[in-house]
Formats: C-alpha cells, sequence, structure tokens
C-alpha cells in the first residue's frame, strides 16, 4: 500500500532537490560563484566607460595651451616642428586612456565605438553558441572552458601592443565571461528548489550593481588604463576557485542519461549539505524520474545546433508564436541599445563621471529591490507598457533640460532603464512555451546585445553634435517599441505555457484586445 501510494504522487527533480538539503551550503557556495561571475562581467562590460574616456586635447605646436578639441587638418598652415597627427591631453581626470595613446580622435575618432560594438559582437556571438555546448557537454564544461578564455583574455588585453590586440583581446572577454555568467545561472536556477529562485535571481542581479560601483571605484583611485585593466586580468583569478568548486548539474546529467553521475553529484550536495540521505527514498526518486527520461539521450554540439535551427522555427512558425516573437524583439533591442548607451553617456551628464555612475549604481540596486515587490502585484504588460513610455520621455527630455539639472535627469532615466532590462527579463520567459524558452530568451538576448552594440556609435556621433542627441534617440527608440506591450498578452498568475500548441490555443488577453472589447 505505501509503495502504491508513493508512485501515485507526481515526483519532480525538486523532490530530490529538498531530499539533498534544499538550499543548503552547498547552494550559498554555488550563489558565491554566481555572483562573483556576476560583478566580474558588470566590471568588463562597463570598463570601456573608464579605459576609452575621450579626455579632451590640443595641438602640440606650441601655440595654444587651450585644450580645444581642433584637429590638425582643420587648422590651415600651421607651423610646428611635430606632426599634425601629435596631440596633447589634458591629465585631469585620467592619466592614460586607450584613447591617449593611440590617438582615437579627429580622423581615428570613429574607431572608439568599434570598441563596444565588437565587445557586445562578441557576446551576442558567443550567446548563440554557448547554449549549444552548455546543452552537449554540461554547465561545468561551458564555465570552465570560459574561465581559462576568460583568464587568458584578460591578459592579452591588458599587455596589449596596439589598438586591434586590445580590441580583439576585449571581443574574448566579453564573450567568455558572459557565457560563463549565462551558464553558471542555469547550473544555479537548476539546482535551486523553486522556492528560492526569486532570491537567487535577486541577489544575482545585485551583483551586476556591485560590479557597477565596484568599478567605479577602482577607477577613482587608479587613473591609468592599463593599470586598471591589470587590476581586472587578476580578479579574473578568482575564476580558478572554479575548477575546485564548481560540480555539474545533477539535472543535466539526469536528462542526459548520465544517472550514475547524477546519483553521486547528488550525494556530494546531499554531503556538503550536512544532509543524511534516506537511501530508499533517494533510490525510488531516482528510478521514478530515470523512467521519465527518453532512452535516446545521447547528444552532440552538431546535434545541439541542428536541435537549435528546429527550436528557431517553432519561435516563428505558427501564427501566435511569430507574433510574440516580432513583438519581443523591438522591446528588448531597444532596452538593450538605451541601458548600456545610457551607461556610455555618463560623461554627457555634466557632473563628475566618478559620482554620476556612483550614484546610478546606487539607484540601479534600489529600483530593482523596488521592482522585486511591485511585480508581484501589478499586471506585467502594463507596467511595462508605462514604464517604457515613461522611460522614454524622460531620456527625450534630457535633451531639452538646462545643464545644471541635466544629471538629476540621467540619472532617473539610468535606473528607469536598468528596471525596465530587469523586467522585460522576467516577462520574456513566461511568454514562451517550455521547448523553446531556452533558446528563445538567448536568441532575444542577442537581439539585445545587436542594441547594445550599436549604442556606442550613437553616443560617439550623436553626442560629437549634441550632447544630448544620444538619449533622445535612445528615449524615442523605446517610446516607439512601447506599443508592443498592447499586443503581448499578460502573465501575472497564468502558468507557465508548456507547448507551442498552448500557445495557439490560449492566446491570452492582450491591453488592446480589452480596449477593442471596451469600445466595440
Amino acid at each position: 500500500m505505501e509503495k502504491t501510494d508513493k508512485s501515485s504522487t507526481p515526483v519532480s527533480f525538486n523532490d530530490l532537490l529538498s531530499q539533498t538539503g534544499g538550499f543548503g551550503k552547498w547552494n550559498w557556495t554555488l550563489l558565491t560563484l554566481c555572483y562573483i561571475s556576476c560583478v566580474l562581467a558588470a566590471s568588463n562590460h562597463l570598463s570601456i566607460i573608464y579605459t576609452a574616456y575621450s579626455s579632451a586635447f590640443r595641438l602640440d605646436s606650441g601655440y595654444s595651451e587651450d585644450f580645444n578639441n581642433q584637429c590638425g587638418d582643420t587648422l590651415e598652415k600651421v607651423e610646428m616642428n611635430t606632426t599634425s597627427s601629435t596631440y596633447v591631453y589634458d591629465s585631469s581626470v585620467f592619466t592614460s586612456t586607450v584613447v591617449t595613446e593611440w590617438n582615437l580622435v579627429c580622423k581615428d575618432a570613429a574607431l572608439l565605438p568599434t570598441l563596444t560594438f565588437t565587445y557586445m559582437l562578441g557576446i551576442a556571438l558567443t550567446n548563440l553558441v554557448a547554449g549549444a555546448i552548455s546543452d552537449a557537454y554540461g554547465r561545468k564544461v561551458l564555465v570552465l572552458s570560459m574561465a581559462v578564455i576568460h583568464i587568458i583574455s584578460s591578459f592579452v588585453t591588458w599587455f596589449s601592443p596596439n589598438f586591434w590586440v586590445f580590441l580583439i583581446g576585449r571581443m574574448f572577454v566579453g564573450g567568455s565571461i558572459h557565457s560563463a555568467w549565462a551558464g553558471l545561472f542555469i547550473l544555479l536556477q537548476e539546482t535551486t528548489p523553486r522556492q528560492h529562485r526569486t532570491l537567487t535571481s535577486g541577489l544575482m542581479n545585485f551583483g551586476w550593481s556591485t560590479g557597477s560601483m565596484w568599478i567605479c571605484f577602482l577607477a577613482y583611485f587608479i587613473r591609468d588604463w592599463r593599470n586598471l585593466q591589470l587590476v581586472f586580468s587578476l580578479m579574473s583569478l578568482l575564476m580558478i576557485s572554479f575548477f575546485f568548486l564548481l560540480s555539474e548539474s545533477p539535472r543535466w546529467l539526469l536528462a542526459s542519461g548520465r544517472f550514475d553521475d547524477a546519483r553521486e553529484a547528488l550525494q556530494v550536495i546531499a554531503t556538503k549539505n550536512g544532509r543524511v540521505l534516506d537511501l530508499k527514498e533517494f533510490e525510488n526518486t531516482m528510478a521514478y524520474l530515470q523512467k521519465e527520461i527518453f532512452a535516446n539521450t545521447k547528444t552532440s554540439f552538431l546535434g545541439e545546433m541542428k536541435k537549435l535551427f528546429s527550436i528557431f522555427l517553432d519561435l516563428v512558425k505558427t501564427p501566435k508564436m511569430r507574433q510574440r516573437t516580432l513583438l519581443l524583439m523591438p522591446t528588448i533591442f531597444a532596452v538593450g541599445m538605451g541601458t548600456y548607451g545610457i551607461h556610455f553617456s555618463s560623461r554627457f551628464a555634466d557632473l563628475d563621471i566618478f559620482a554620476v555612475n556612483m550614484i546610478k549604481a546606487v539607484s540601479q540596486f534600489s529600483i530593482v529591490v523596488a521592482y522585486m515587490f511591485i511585480l508581484k502585484y501589478v499586471d506585467r504588460s502594463k507596467c511595462l507598457w508605462f514604464l517604457y513610455v515613461l522611460n522614454g520621455i524622460v531620456a527625450m527630455s534630457f535633451y531639452f533640460t538646462p545643464s545644471g539639472a541635466r544629471p538629476i535627469v540621467f540619472v532617473i532615466a539610468q535606473s528607469l532603464f536598468s528596471g525596465n532590462y530587469y523586467i522585460i527579463d522576467t516577462f520574456i520567459p513566461e511568454l514562451l512555451p517550455t521547448p523553446t524558452r531556452n533558446f528563445g530568451f538567448n536568441f532575444l538576448e542577442f537581439v539585445s546585445k545587436i542594441g547594445s552594440s550599436l549604442a556606442p556609435f550613437i553616443v560617439e556621433l550623436g553626442g560629437a553634435i549634441d550632447s544630448g542627441i544620444p538619449p533622445l534617440v535612445f528615449g524615442c527608440v523605446l517610446l516607439v517599441s512601447s506599443t508592443s506591450f498592447l499586443f503581448l498578452p499578460e502573465t501575472r498568475g497564468k502558468p507557465l505555457p508548456q507547448s507551442v500548441k498552448e500557445v495557439e490555443d490560449v492566446p491570452g488577453v492582450t491591453i488592446a484586445g480589452i480596449v477593442r472589447s471596451k469600445l466595440c
């Protein structure tokens, strides 16, 4: 009778996590590793604000001591002993940056935004491949391989003898740390009992705020870009600890048919959590879950790539799925462009660069905390539509705001961008059915990073005309994209869709649909 009762009770992997101690010492260790990856990722993503700071300059002609940002080819018949490409830079903010070392001004000014463009492009491209690596070879393999690449590329970037080595090094730095973070995030979510996942997601978001504050603190005391990059390189050595502390995801091992390895991994987790397993209950649960695993569990990288293409077709093949995907793309593109673009625009805020970046890092931390509570009580689609419109208006108002009030407007706009990114990242998985959720989320993150990679060109080229143009552009793009939320279904309190068929059969309630029904 006892056996029948147990067999009739639904069993899930969450039961195994509960048996191994729930959220114990092992889980906190993993969360710490994830937090480290967040700090490293945020530090590297935002470091270009300081390492590529554009100082005022003048020609080294001996005729003027004013930093007038005038190029040699704009002067007529300048008589000087040095060439027109020799410049003197204002060292009052930074003693040395990549701009001053490689003269990324005037005719070479266009090279500056390519640093961030290629960095974000490296993240976007790596994101697409990393998912296949993770599913084919495991979360641990992905994280450790990316850790090695990150450490090596960090030191290559520090040692760069020229601009092009620096650019390529940063591409690998960005792609590797972001993929390592993503792999750790998946591993953490797979080994965290469902009742604790809000906590772990929130704490990882705070890691980004910590990284933003940490890089600002470092840059304040270290004003030479190579010394600052050396600190980042030394920080990357923290990832060596991953080789000793990181375990493979037992959920992935089980799904891959490696039952003995999954059993061993779970026993290790139980031991580190101080839990003595009830072997009979544990084996019964394992036996039940093994029956749920398909017989054909072998996979390969090529097989995973073919599977990803098939999943991509699922995103666009049927009408409702195609509508959701196409409506989400401009929203994530706009917030990706604006979130990073507003970071790169911090020098236009008419305030000390260190003060404005520290203030916005603290405000970002605060708004994420506030949104964590707000999301429990408000509809996602309505909230996002309102906040996108508000954010767009605030960012656009920067262009018309007097210089004295610009720092306030800038911090508010940046905080709203960060908060919107947090909410849209929560909203997207709730819209996508289970078979497409992982790839769909990564694909939309790819779209987001395309927006982020274009942001520096808007900042550099638009800012050269008027410092208010970049936030104006980001606000306009966000405002236009907000219309998507009028046609996307509400998800609060709704179960996650389990299949593409469910999405097609139960399309959901939209803001536009509600308005239409009231008017008819």
